[in-house]
């Protein structure tokens, strides 16, 4: 049941046990309206909020797609990083989103509605719940 959700980063931002030093985060770094703010996003994937988001409770699906963000950034943006980090990074983006793709299939058959999906019903029901799949 650990979904990935905004309201995980607002939640930090708002909870008084914690300080701006702690997590480095403001509201306008979570403004769903300005989406490119790469600034934004390396404070989003900082080992500051991932590791406030573990230790929090039912942040893990937050925590999991904050720490591929981060690894997609390490294997094709970070300039510092060598080749062998590079190929293992992306590889591991590759094999956990294969992954989540092929639960999403599974779990949607499992629970079939009162009327029969179609398999495009079912697909766009999929889609809901995944960023990018290329076909």
């Amino acid at each position: 049941n650990d979904k990935i959700s905004i309201v995980h980063i607002e939640n930090l931002i708002n909870d008084k046990n914690y300080i701006k030093l702690d997590h480095s985060l403001t509201k306008s770094d979570i403004n769903p309206k300005d989406r490119q703010n790469y600034k934004s996003c390396i404070k989003l994937i900082s080992d500051d909020v991932l590791n406030l988001l573990y230790d929090n409770v039912d942040t893990k699906g937050t925590f999991v797609y904050l720490t591929l963000l981060k690894m997609i950034v390490k294997a094709y943006i970070d300039k510092s990083t060598n080749i062998g980090e590079r190929i293992v990074s992306a590889w591991c983006v590759v094999f956990v989103c294969r992954l989540w793709w092929t639960w999403l299939e599974k779990t949607s058959t499992r629970n079939p509605s009162k009327n029969s999906q179609t398999t495009g019903d079912r697909k766009n029901k999929i889609n809901k719940y995944f960023t990018n799949r290329t076909k």
